[in-house]
């Protein structure tokens, strides 16, 4: 009989020395880039500095396989365990069909047996790991409370036909938006779209998305809360740049609206095989009332109908996405603990709606914002 091993990994260095193994049984199993070691290893550097929160990677193998991924953190003074990666980056257990029920029990495990009281996972609706969770948790005498909440969920656009097309079947009323837009930027001067793809360009292109966000309106929440930078950014600007070196189908895409040869806006994207990821964008609050980086935004979801992707994801659902689409993906909000709930985990379960009402509250007049927030 094949010998299971759990090991667990709260080092970025860890992560390195089984890089290779892992990101062949992730590229195998699946389609979600933001599970490859690159983004994994760098969203645990970005918490090396928390006393909050420990890495909690927990990977599986049966001989020298690897059979299964579990990309936890543990919040440390609540006692509590939830994904790595927030929900807009579509975390799931990653297990090997034949393994898949052990790997679950094990995951489960190790929490409670180290005396964490409770588990916090959002799925993808459509998970095939959700039944097993449920008789899992059922079987080790643990509540499980499994609820749809649309605040987790993603806005997808399927690119089934051609731009124009696409466009024409906006209406009259989404064309002649951004007519108004290009009117505008033409009053204060002249302006253009500037695509980077790629490595191109590297120290160019992180300096102007820099900049940019120096300007933007969340420079005052970070000023407020001692943040010298957007962690997210450079979290996804160097996993994006290993995954890009090692990957032919990881493809990363950057465009800006400069305006008199001054940025004021950016659109980041990536693209994993045929699906296309929004992954950041933001403006320099002195011009938003050009709605600058909704214009960046439409100009990167026009070239990924160029390069005729399957599927857009928005990796969120914010009131301005609407523009382009209403279809959605859903997300169910789980949470497993040994008894009853205190207020203060019920709260956390609707984290993500402070989120979108602080993303409202702070955007009153534009339709525009971080897609990652971590408010």
């Amino acid at each position: 009989m094949t010998k299971l091993t759990m090991h667990t990994i709260s080092e970025p260095e860890k992560i390195v020395e089984i890089q290779p193994d892992l990101d062949a049984f992730v590229r195998k199993n699946t389609t979600n880039p933001f599970m490859l070691s690159a983004f994994i290893k760098e969203t645990m550097k970005t918490m090396e500095r928390s006393k909050e929160h420990m890495p909690l990677i927990l990977v599986f193998r049966a001989d020298s396989n690897i059979v299964g991924l579990a990309p936890l953190k543990l919040k440390l003074n609540l006692r509590f365990a939830e994904w790595l990666f927030s929900y807009a980056f579509s975390p799931d257990f990653i297990f090997d069909n034949a393994y898949r029920e052990v790997c679950m029990q094990k995951s489960v495990e190790v929490i409670f047996n180290a005396h964490y009281n409770f588990l916090m996972l959002d799925i993808p609706e459509n998970s095939s790991n959700r039944d097993l969770l449920a008789a899992v948790s059922k079987n080790k005498k643990l509540r499980l409370q499994l609820e749809e909440n649309a605040n987790l969920n993603h806005y997808l656009i399927s690119v089934d036909n051609e731009w124009s097309k696409f466009e024409k079947r906006q209406g009259a009323k989404f064309r002649h938006h951004f007519k108004k837009i290009e009117t505008k930027l033409n009053k204060h001067g002249s302006w253009r779209i500037v695509p980077y793809e790629g490595l191109k360009n590297e120290e160019e292109t992180l300096q102007k998305i820099s900049e940019i966000e120096k300007h933007s309106w969340k420079q005052k929440w970070r000023s407020q809360n001692n943040l010298l930078f957007d962690e997210d950014l450079l979290m996804l600007w160097a996993a994006s740049n290993s995954a890009t070196r090692s990957f032919p189908d990881f493809k990363r895409y950057v465009r800006f609206l400069e305006l008199n040869d001054q940025p004021i806006a950016y659109s980041m994207a990536i693209q994993y095989r045929d699906r296309g990821y929004i992954v950041k964008t933001s403006y320099n609050a002195q011009y938003r009332k050009l709605y600058p980086s909704i214009y960046a935004l439409n100009e990167t979801i026009k070239d990924f109908f160029n390069k005729k992707v399957s599927t857009i994801d928005f990796m969120t659902a914010l009131p301005f996405m609407t523009r382009w689409t209403s279809d959605n993906q859903g997300r169910l909000r789980g949470l497993i603990s040994k008894g009853a709930l205190p207020n203060l985990i019920i709260r956390s379960l609707h984290q993500p709606l402070l989120r979108k009402t602080a993303w409202k509250l702070s955007n009153t007049n534009s339709s525009s914002a971080f897609l990652l927030n971590r408010i």
